[in-house]
């Protein structure tokens, strides 16, 4: 099974909000060696082969926060103002902009089926051609997303917020807490866990 490990110093502001370098670390996947001048560039995505972790060009400064992938040829990773960066096997490129919303998570199914969340309750589905966006029915923030297949995903985010979906549509869980939720995984859609905290006694 492969893995993807996202760490980022600019993930630790979904804890404090208080960081300003970001990276994007992604596991076990042969991705090419690309070198970067870092320059005043304001976020990293760095790549692991097995030895070493090695420095990708993003194209791109926006701060980012969530990577997920289909293949070693088939990467996305999302951040500030829209950004919606694919990895083809050789290089980054960007997605067309579809909105200036930050974007916190993104998680698929296969290479048509692509979900991604963030500010104000936006929730984007890529078919393969083109990014439509979804109804959550919520303006809370939604910090991240995972699913066991294409009718059972979740998403989690501010104020307690939990939707699931059944393949159609976003629906709004029960509210059991008012914390902010900031991970999410499972192994079935019958043992889900889900992590955060309490933003009022957070210092």
């Amino acid at each position: 099974m492969k893995t993807i490990i996202n760490f980022s110093i600019c993930i630790l502001f979904v804890i404090s909000q208080l960081f300003i370098t970001n990276i994007v670390f992604a596991n076990e996947w042969g991705l090419e060696k690309q070198n970067m001048e870092h320059g005043k560039c304001d976020s990293i995505i760095l790549h692991y082969d097995g030895k070493v972790w090695n420095t990708q060009n993003s194209g791109t400064t926006n701060w980012l926060y969530g990577v997920w992938g289909n293949g070693e040829d088939d990467i996305y990773v999302v951040g500030d103002y829209g950004a919606v960066l694919h990895y083809n096997g050789k290089k980054w490129e960007k997605s067309v902009q579809i909105t200036n919303k930050r974007l916190m998570s993104v998680w698929g199914t296969d290479p048509n089926n692509v979900f991604i969340v963030g500010a104000d309750g936006i929730i984007l589905r890529y078919d393969g051609t083109k990014y439509i966006q979804q109804a959550s029915n919520t303006t809370n923030w939604l910090r991240a997303i995972w699913g066991i297949d294409k009718n059972n995903i979740i998403s989690v985010g501010d104020n307690g917020t939990i939707l699931y979906y059944d393949g159609a549509k976003w629906i709004k869980q029960k509210g059991v807490t008012n914390y902010l939720l900031l991970g999410i995984w499972g192994n079935r859609k019958d043992n889900v866990y889900v992590v955060g905290y309490n933003p009022e006694s957070h210092h």
